[in-house]
């Protein structure tokens, strides 16, 4: 996972993706130009598996979250969040 994040930019979500898809494809699927809403992104993977892949990712992010104490709602954080354009 390590190795992802470095190749991602530190970024969780593409990383995630990456773990199921490869790096070099979700790198092709990042915009052209400006920034992307990530639930906009995560909505337009190609691959239906690596999209839900991402999704139970960060639902069970949450629920692990909550069942270890936590009252943080993780989505909040991520519905703000967006994806950078390729470099």
């Amino acid at each position: 996972m390590r190795y992802l994040m470095d190749k991602m930019d530190n970024n969780a979500i593409l990383a995630t993706a990456s773990y199921n898809a490869g790096w070099r494809r979700v790198q092709q699927w990042l915009p052209e130009k400006g920034n992307m809403p990530l639930d906009l992104w995560i909505e337009t993977i190609p691959y239906k598996e690596t999209r839900n892949y991402v999704k139970a990712v960060l639902a069970y992010q949450q629920i692990y979250s909550q069942h270890l104490g936590g009252s943080e709602n993780l989505f909040k954080k991520l519905a703000n969040m967006e994806i950078q354009p390729k470099s």
